[in-house]
């Protein structure tokens, strides 16, 4: 997210142009817009919250020695036997992903409540209870 806005006491919005640092806030020309709206506030905040829980976090290469204090671990299956993901394009299309495949690893499986996932991701057992469920297999 490259937001450079926020909410202060539900009743005043921020936001502008400047980059939160020394320079940003100190050496460059930006523009500061600062409301003193609770409804303006609110409605930022509630779509502030949208962005933030659909976000994926940021995955951080194997082996790499200077891994982000937050480094992303992959979900597991729920159950062992269930390592299929399912996931649903920018389309709307419904397509699982099956080990070693293509794309099975760049899948991020989060906010799972046992086989469903946050933005319509789900575990499945086997392709054909995947395609029973109307998902189509990933293309190669």
């Amino acid at each position: 997210m490259h937001l450079k806005a926020y909410a202060i006491d539900g009743a005043l919005l921020r936001t502008g142009s400047a980059n939160l640092s020394p320079s940003g806030l100190k050496q460059q020309d930006n523009d500061l817009i600062i409301l003193r709206d609770p409804v303006a506030a609110a409605k930022f905040e509630v779509r502030f919250a949208e962005i933030y829980s659909a976000a994926e976090p940021m995955r951080v290469e194997e082996g790499k020695e200077s891994a982000a204090p937050h480094s992303f671990v992959p979900a597991a299956p729920p159950d062992p036997a269930c390592p299929i993901k399912g996931n649903v394009n920018r389309k709307g299309e419904r397509i699982y992903h099956e080990p070693g495949g293509r794309d099975y690893e760049s899948v991020v499986m989060k906010n799972c409540d046992h086989d469903i996932c946050a933005n319509g991701k789900r575990w499945f057992c086997s392709a054909a209870e995947a395609e029973a469920a109307g998902w189509r297999r990933a293309q190669h």
